[in-house]
């Protein structure tokens, strides 16, 4: 994916406050879903795992990233946590990250 569509989704996650680790997934999941299915469908093929190897690509270059790759590289501080911790502003455990 282009690094303009990346920004696209991205917008959507407010990187300012702490994120529930689940509705972050799933707003990029719902995203995908509809304006990228062939990405959506890959990336279910490997049970939605956070170490997937997302496109994205520059002017020149394409790059593989995980999602904590690309929250890097777009300076999401919250969404970078919220990844790490694997749970919601309220301390609730969500699920298991198999990092």
């Amino acid at each position: 994916m282009h690094d303009r569509e990346w920004r696209e989704i991205l917008s959507k996650i407010n990187h300012g406050q702490y994120l529930s680790y689940r509705s972050m997934i799933n707003t990029i999941k719902g995203d995908l879903a509809k304006k990228h299915p062939h990405i959506y469908e890959e990336w279910k093929k490997e049970k939605f795992n956070i170490n997937h190897l997302f496109s994205l690509q520059d002017e020149d270059m394409r790059y593989k990233y995980t999602l904590l790759h690309i929250f890097v590289y777009y300076g999401l501080e919250g969404a970078i946590k919220s990844l790490l911790a694997g749970e919601n502003a309220e301390g609730e455990e969500d699920i298991e990250l198999s990092v």
